[in-house]
């Protein structure tokens, strides 16, 4: 089903899903949930419908945090260091190769369930920098400044520009970093 899948031996964390094309929709989430290489899952689905009907011919998704965990309040409540930046250096180097630069940030308000999940954006901020993405959303930010995660999107819903710096600043603002 999926021809692109990198994930841990234990397949306990996911780095990496999607249909490898020429122009690829690069989507950052917050988790993974149930999707793999052979069965997609609710997320997955309508991510891949937004870049079809959006002009891509592939996708791929990352998370700011590998551990898969259908709920976000059961991801772990302390951080492992290593996962987070060998998760940075993975999306680092799928984004480098690739020839488009879109990244749609998609983790919703969940952002806030664990602190290391800032850390994580910071660090993949941090890495991506040089590449000069372009940050986009679907639709419009939460009351709170957050993306919205894909599931609870409209298909009629478009694509607009995101101010990841603007957000982040706003995360730190907030002591939330």
């Amino acid at each position: 089903m999926f021809d692109v899948y990198q994930a841990s031996s234990d397949n306990c964390q996911r780095y990496v899903i999607g249909k490898s094309g020429a122009r690829p929709l690069h989507v950052i989430g917050l988790n993974p949930s149930t999707a793999n290489q052979n069965k997609s899952d609710t997320t997955i689905t309508k991510i891949n419908n937004f870049s079809i009907q959006n002009k891509y011919d592939g996708f791929l998704v990352y998370n700011l945090y590998p551990i898969r965990a259908t709920n976000p309040d059961n991801l772990p409540t302390r951080y492992n260091a290593k996962v987070i930046h060998n998760n940075a250096k993975i999306i680092f180097d799928y984004i480098s190769d690739s020839n488009q630069m879109d990244i749609w940030v998609a983790w919703g308000q969940m952002i806030n369930k664990r602190s290391y999940l800032i850390k994580s954006l910071s660090e993949i901020m941090i890495r991506l920098k040089s590449l000069d993405p372009n940050w986009i959303m679907i639709g419009s930010a939460t009351k709170s400044g957050d993306p919205r995660h894909p599931s609870r999107i409209s298909y009629k819903k478009r694509f607009c520009a995101f101010d990841i710096h603007q957000y982040m600043n706003k995360l730190k603002a907030n002591q939330r970093v």
